[in-house]
Parts: C-alpha cells; structure tokens; sequence
C-alpha cells in the first residue's frame, strides 16, 4: 500500500487521475472478529491497525499507519471469499469496461506497480 501511495503521490494527478481510479479494498481472510468496517474505519481516521497487520508493522517499530491514502477505501468481506482471492494484497487492473486488464498477488514494489501501470498510462509516466 505504501509503494502505491508513493507511486500515485509521483505520478501526480495530471498523469494518472484522469485515465485510473484506485480502490482500495478492505476485506477479511483471517481474524473475521477484528477485520471490520469499524476498525477499516479507525486504520483510516486514526492509523490503528489490530491483528497480523498490527503485528507485522510493530515487528518494524511502527505503532500506527501514518500515512494518508491517496484513493478511496471500501470495507466488503464477501469479495474475498466470492473471487477465491489467494490472499492480500490483490492487484487487478480493469478498464473501463470492467475488462481485466492485468492482475498479480501479492506485494509489489513501487517500480513493479508503474510497470504494471505504464502501458495504460501512455509513453511519459515513468517516474524513475
């Protein structure tokens, strides 16, 4: 999340936001008790993380998620489940048709998610 936050924050508005929108959804696999629309709700207000992701960022010293999401934010626990999703985090990219475009699991690289982006973005989105 951070790598695209970064990517979007780069790529800038006069790139990217009036070819892409960006949603970022919230969903539960595991710990179904503490993965809620309500705790969705503080990570955002207030960057307070509970479960594994809780544990993985204190494991790096981190106590709360600090910085602001540049796209929106949906909270639906059906998805996950419904698409077989392998785990978090899934990266799909649809047009505007709803055509999958490109897909990948897992965590990517800020540099691997512009690679992933670029060919929708047109010759002058590198950010590197």
């Amino acid at each position: 999340m951070d790598d695209f936050n970064k990517l979007l924050s780069r790529l800038g508005d006069e790139k990217c936001c009036d070819r892409i929108n960006v949603l970022g959804l919230s969903t539960a696999f595991e710990d179904f008790e503490l993965y809620t629309a309500a705790n969705t709700q503080k990570l955002l207000q207030s960057g307070e993380m509970v479960g594994v992701t809780q544990q993985y960022f204190q494991e790096k010293q981190i106590e709360r998620y600090a910085i602001p999401l540049k796209f929106a934010i949906s909270f639906d626990r059906e998805t996950f489940h419904l698409n077989s999703l392998p785990g978090t985090p899934i990266w799909i990219l649809f047009d505007q048709d709803c055509n999958v475009l490109s897909s990948c699991f897992g965590h990517r690289s800020e540099e691997k998610v512009e690679n992933m982006l670029s060919p929708y973005l047109g010759s002058a989105t590198s950010i590197y």
